[in-house]
């Protein structure tokens, strides 16, 4: 007999279906030589200091740092006893365990699915050889296919050593640190973490730099032209923080009549499309557009996952392997359905699509995150909304830049250097599919026509109309969104490197 440990029951049912374990019993399922049963989340959780029998943990007694970490089954949060329905699931584990010659671990895909199956591994003090299940989604072909190339469970040694490296790390935290700061600040729910502490240090280095910034003003001279009848803006490149320097140039300026051209560029630029999904991309866009915090994005995209609608949604890359890209013209026939994407599904299968985001090599535990082509699948409102959301970055993904042509034009005057912007989109591309307003998204280049400004010719002199001076006022950093923190925390070790 063989025994598979899957990280939750829907997931073992749905893998005992394919194995053809299809006999029901208490917590786990037998047939076709095989047993299958679950873990139903984390059942094993590290031992509190008590169980070291270290009741009271004083200045005195840290760091407090156990020789042999120690697993004990989950806890109820009320009142601290061990969790019945994790005792009793972890007891029918150890019998299937117990009746097999060998083990396939088919728990999530990543360090936390790791990390279930080999603590439960360990607390049994099992011997017995492994293979690791890894598969991208839930879906029959993809399971099946992960039992044909089943791998050696010992090449995720790895993987498991981070992830309990990492809980340990979070232990001695909440052990030593959070304890010393309650000890020495005589408030008993101080708390530091590993990850809570640095996520709270970005948000309080911001606030200050918000709250306390103080408002400059400084000027800036525009001078107006006209060409072929169309009034065009100047801006002095040169900002001027104190006003009385800011008028005396201003002054002066005022009696030239004309200026000369020193500078026409024309640039054609290429905006590749976005790379698709990784969670944290998929959890900045969400906020952005639906106000979704990143854990409410993670359950949804979990329960996509668990529909079988997407693909492993914990992935941290934009990139697919050149097997995936193959099957992309099928997927894409699913959304002709929708309303949303139906247009630019037919211009997409007419052309070449953008391999951009195809690279093996560049591909960490998993690929980015797509959809299977499972179809007529209920879903919620939210449901609804991240699945468009990721079918759309699919369609960008894959659809050709974004071409722009920009004209810069500069011209002096008296020493001074004013500068104006043209840009125009000759092809939106991938902007097409949300049908993006480039006009806003390109607003710092200005939206001058560039047909007219391309009329200007170096060394051409130009007649002044008028000047103005225009005060501003300097902004203050806004305060961090979520979208804005993840942002962050994905630059983490710049900011390190900033505040130090």
């Amino acid at each position: 007999m063989i025994a598979i440990l899957a990280g939750k029951a829907s997931a073992g049912r749905d893998i005992a279906r394919i194995v053809g374990a299809d006999k029901k019993h208490d917590g786990y399922m037998s047939g076709n030589g095989y047993l299958v049963t679950w873990a139903s989340g984390h059942l094993l959780t590290p031992a509190s200091p008590d169980d070291y029998g270290m009741t009271h943990i004083g200045t005195d007694d840290m760091p407090f740092i156990p020789e042999k970490f120690k697993l004990v089954p989950r806890r109820n949060k009320s009142n601290k006893q061990p969790d019945s329905n994790a005792v009793r699931q972890l007891r029918i584990i150890k019998n299937v365990i117990k009746r097999c010659r060998s083990i396939i671990a088919a728990t999530e895909p990543d360090e936390d699915g790791e990390l279930l199956f080999r603590n439960i591994y360990h607390y049994f003090r099992c011997r017995k050889p492994f293979k690791r299940l890894w598969i991208n989604s839930l879906t029959d072909e993809d399971i099946q296919d992960g039992f044909i190339k089943l791998k050696d469970g010992k090449a995720f040694d790895n993987i498991y050593l981070a992830a309990s490296t990492r809980i340990q790390a979070d232990w001695m935290i909440a052990t030593n640190a959070s304890r010393a700061l309650c000890i020495t600040s005589g408030i008993g729910n101080d708390s530091l973490g590993r990850l809570q502490t640095p996520v709270l240090a970005i948000i309080c280095q911001r606030y200050p730099e918000h709250i306390h910034f103080v408002a400059k003003p400084y000027w800036q001279i525009k001078l107006q032209v006209e060409k072929e009848g169309t009034p065009l803006f100047f801006t002095c490149n040169e900002q001027f923080s104190d006003k009385s320097t800011a008028e005396r140039i201003f002054d002066k300026l005022k009696t030239i009549t004309e200026a000369t051209v020193s500078k026409v560029e024309q640039t054609e630029i290429k905006e590749e499309p976005p790379l698709l999904y990784n969670l944290t991309e998929l959890q900045k866009d969400a906020n952005i557009r639906f106000g979704f915090t990143a854990g409410e994005t993670l359950d949804i995209a979990r329960q996509l996952y668990e529909k079988k609608l997407i693909t492993f949604p914990k992935t941290s890359g934009g990139y697919i392997s050149n097997k995936q890209f193959k099957n992309i013209y099928s997927l894409l026939d699913i959304f002709l359905s929708n309303s949303l994407f139906a247009a630019s599904i037919i211009r997409l299968k007419q052309i070449n699509l953008n391999s951009h985001c195809v690279n093996s090599r560049k591909i960490k535990n998993h690929p980015a995150i797509l959809i299977t082509g499972k179809k007529n699948i209920p879903m919620d409102e939210n449901e609804e909304k991240i699945y468009n959301l990721i079918a759309g970055r699919m369609l960008e993904a894959f659809s050709p830049c974004c071409i722009k042509e920009s004209v810069d034009v500069e011209v002096n005057c008296n020493g001074f250097v004013f500068s104006i912007s043209g840009v125009e989109v000759k092809n939106k591309g991938w902007k097409e599919i949300y049908h993006w307003n480039d006009n806003n998204s390109m607003a710092d280049r200005g939206n001058n026509n560039p047909d007219i400004l391309k009329r200007f010719k170096e060394g051409e002199s130009i007649k002044i109309n008028s000047y103005n001076l225009i005060r501003y006022i300097t902004k203050a950093k806004p305060l961090l969104t979520e979208a804005a923190l993840l942002d962050a925390m994905d630059d983490v070790l710049d900011l390190a490197h900033k505040y130090n």
